[in-house]
């Protein structure tokens, strides 16, 4: 009972912010965006041992990274930059 009142007043305010926005010749996509995620970040760094290892930078450091810099083979992450 709950759910279908809180999906009737989405819906209301949906068409609400649609109508407001078509006022003014515009629409809710253009207002908000389409969302969704935006595709694949390109890798930036790469493992010179083995070329299948890549990194975004993004998130915790990979293994293979972590290790070359622990072992003294590469001073900083940046020596691995594609």
């Amino acid at each position: 009972m709950m759910l279908d009142k809180q999906s009737a007043e989405r819906s209301a305010l949906r068409q609400k912010m649609a109508d407001l926005a078509g006022e003014h010749g515009l629409s809710l996509d253009e207002v908000f965006g389409k969302g969704g995620r935006k595709g694949k970040v390109a890798a930036k760094y790469r493992d010179p041992k083995n070329s299948s290892n890549t990194w975004t930078g993004r998130s915790r450091m990979p293994r293979w990274m972590a290790a070359a810099i622990k072992s003294g083979k590469a001073s900083r992450k940046e020596d691995f930059l594609i």
